[in-house]
């Protein structure tokens, strides 16, 4: 299988696994329709509501940072600040708020390899950095790859 959109991909997904299930000996009943995204169980709270429970939580969050934070990592965002008690301890910023903690849990988490993995296929931040953030992402990128 391979194309599809975004809002297509579950019923592409459970199509494979209808034939392959066939194949196989068995099948299950699709059950990804109304199963959330990793991040995407925000305990029952709308966006907002999340939003303003995060920044109760990490106080010491910037609110626009806060913001793209909460909405790309919804309630994984714990687990992307790895225990942070303040901006410092996410690491360098390698452009526009994404710091070095957020890249080493997009490496660990999401298996993100290159910068432009990290700033296309898994935040979309290349469309708010500049090309000189590039060799800093990658840099680290390459450190991380050795330590």
């Amino acid at each position: 299988m391979f194309g599809g959109k975004i809002t297509t991909y579950r019923r592409l997904a459970e199509e494979v696994m209808d034939r392959l299930g066939g194949l196989l000996g068995g099948g299950r009943t699709p059950w990804t329709g109304t199963a959330p995204l990793p991040g995407g169980d925000l305990g029952g709270l709308a966006l907002p509501a999340f939003e303003r429970a995060m920044a109760d939580r990490h106080p010491w969050l910037p609110p626009p940072l806060l913001r793209r934070l909460a909405r790309s990592y919804g309630s994984e965002l714990d687990a992307v600040l790895g225990g942070a008690r303040a901006l410092a301890d996410l690491g360098t910023d390698l452009g526009g708020g994404f710091t070095e903690r957020e890249l080493e849990w997009l490496r660990a988490e999401e298996w993100a390899r290159t910068a432009e993995d990290v700033l296309w296929r898994r935040t979309r931040l290349d469309l708010r950095l500049g090309p000189s953030d590039r060799p800093a992402i990658a840099e680290r990128l390459e450190r991380l790859k050795s330590s």
